[in-house]
């Protein structure tokens, strides 16, 4: 498992956003949320474009926790609705489309893309919101520090 982690300075308070990259093969969405969950994490919810962009440039194309399983068209992550959302060009597109995964960097620049939650992708973890610790328990690595850069 690789693990990503960066500092950010946002109204003067720096603050870190770390994520996982899965080695241990592809899943569906499910599936993929299930190997974060057994590592104490969730599937990566991008709040912003340096998120999203570190995100795509690390771990390339892989399930995010955005989806719209419950009500067509109101994009959730972790409970809570979705206001960043960099989706592709003509996306979201499908009514049976209802998870999303974060295109690789070098291919449509981060961009969202809606599949079938059946498909087969990479799986995104990362710590809960509140949680950033959990990322370096799960890889073995020190805990984050508050305040780190």
């Amino acid at each position: 498992m690789r693990v990503l982690l960066f500092t950010l300075l946002l109204s003067q308070t720096k603050k870190a956003f770390c994520a996982t990259c899965t080695t241990e093969g592809t899943g569906n969405w499910e599936d993929c949320m299930q190997k974060c969950n057994d590592k104490d994490l969730i599937l990566a919810c991008p709040s912003d474009s340096m998120h999203n962009t570190a995100i795509s440039n690390e771990c390339g194309q892989g399930w995010i926790g955005v989806n719209d399983r419950l009500n067509e068209g109101d994009y959730m992550c972790n409970g809570e609705a979705v206001s960043f959302t960099p989706w592709w060009t003509n996306e979201p597109s499908g009514a049976n489309e209802d998870c999303v995964e974060t295109y690789a960097a070098n291919t449509y620049n981060g961009r969202w893309n809606d599949v079938p939650c059946s498909s087969e992708r990479n799986c995104i973890c990362a710590p809960a919101p509140g949680d950033a610790g959990s990322c370096f328990h799960a890889s073995g690595a020190a805990t984050l520090e508050s305040g780190a850069s």
